[in-house]
C-alpha cells in the first residue's frame, strides 16, 4: 500500500511541477511584454505591469519549491527573479 501512495503522490507532484512551469512561461512573457513597454514609454501603469508580473513570477517559484521533493534545492537557497539582487553561488 505505500508503494501506491507513493506513486500517486509522485504522479500529482509531476503534474502540479507541469501546470507551475505553465504558469512560469505565461508570467515570463508577460513579463518581458511589460519591460518592453515600459522601455518604450515610462509611465505608471507600465512600472505596475513589470511590478505584478515581477510578483506573479516570484509566486510560482515560491510554489514550484515547495512542490519539490524533499533533499532538492531548499527554500533558504532561492534563487532571485532578475534584476532583484540575484548573483552567483560562492564556490
Amino acid at each position: 500500500m505505500a508503494a501506491t501512495s507513493t506513486t500517486t503522490a509522485t504522479a500529482t507532484t509531476v503534474g502540479l511541477r507541469s501546470v507551475l512551469e505553465d504558469d512560469f512561461d505565461l508570467a515570463c512573457c508577460e513579463w518581458a511584454e511589460a519591460r518592453l513597454q515600459q522601455q518604450q514609454k515610462d509611465t505608471p501603469a507600465h512600472r505596475a505591469a513589470v511590478a505584478e508580473w515581477t510578483e506573479r513570477i516570484d509566486a510560482v517559484l515560491d510554489l514550484y519549491l515547495d512542490a519539490r521533493p524533499p533533499g532538492r534545492l531548499s527554500r533558504t537557497r532561492r534563487l532571485s527573479p532578475p534584476g532583484r539582487g540575484a548573483r552567483a553561488p560562492r564556490r
